[in-house]
């Protein structure tokens, strides 16, 4: 061919440096398999008519149609693992949706309901370390009526709780008794609502600078990884990065989805 590859015996292709070559599916139907043009010495007009279906497929599209051509691109990335022992795709896949799982757990606590979640992201600094209120003091909720923090076990640190609670939260507290602090519902205002926005920003920031860098790192690797010719170095680097773009636009999703439910909690 014009790129210098061969047909084996076996079908497979070698190219001109003399590796074998394993052509990449772009779709399948129940009357064909159309492979990537130039990847195999397949009939020029498939492979005019491969690259225009392959083009229509990446434009996506709005509803669910466009939901099932994004998975499909994210799967078929996935799939294209061209060096395992380096670069783990799945895994790879894995450590962001993690990173993500984790965002939405945090974001739940971000919010004005009677509910001793919002004490979850709360943490006072003992000496050198942090440690959650939570493990700080009881947390007494009853119905109807106020939540109570009981620091009669850690009196000492009462008062950076008081001074934590009220920076993180959206809760007023004050004290209550000898060892204990009550939590006041705040009024819901636009100012209040832009805090906890700010809040949910701050804490999506974070995410997307972790899996930022779980591909980082990914990234780095495949284009050092030793015993590879460059150009599987680069479609490996050129697949994770794609897959870090869908997991940043899912963290995105979460995101908008918190916000929106913010709006709907203060009626504003």
């Amino acid at each position: 061919t014009s790129r210098g590859s061969v047909m084996t015996s076996r079908g497979s292709v070698v190219t001109s440096r003399g590796l074998p070559h394993t052509p990449r599916l772009l779709s399948t139907s129940t009357h064909s398999c159309v492979l990537r043009r130039c990847d195999t010495p397949v009939h020029a007009a498939h492979q005019q008519c491969a690259y225009k279906k392959s083009k229509a497929n990446t434009k996506g599209g709005k509803g669910k149609a466009g939901k099932k051509d994004q998975m499909s691109q994210l799967n078929t990335k996935l799939l294209e693992n061209f060096m395992p022992e380096h670069v783990d795709m799945i895994e790879l896949n894995g450590r962001m949706a993690n990173e993500i799982g984790a965002l939405s757990r945090t974001l739940v606590a971000i919010n004005v309901s009677s509910s001793p979640s919002v004490l979850a992201t709360v943490f006072v600094r003992i000496g050198v370390e942090k440690m959650p209120v939570t493990d700080l003091c009881d947390i007494l909720v009853e119905h109807g009526k106020p939540i109570i923090l009981d620091c009669s076990v850690y009196p000492e640190v009462k008062d950076k709780i008081l001074e934590a609670v009220n920076k993180e939260t959206a809760y007023e507290a004050v004290v209550h008794g000898n060892d204990s602090i009550k939590l006041l519902s705040p009024k819901l205002t636009n100012e209040l609502r832009k805090r906890l926005v700010s809040q949910a920003k701050s804490q999506t920031n974070l995410t997307i600078e972790s899996i930022r860098q779980i591909r980082n790192d990914a990234h780095n690797t495949a284009l050092r990884a030793a015993g590879y010719g460059k150009d599987v170095q680069k479609r490996t680097a050129d697949n994770v990065h794609e897959v870090f773009l869908h997991h940043k636009a899912e963290v995105d999703k979460v995101f908008r989805a918190k916000e929106r439910s913010l709006q709907e909690e203060f009626n504003l």
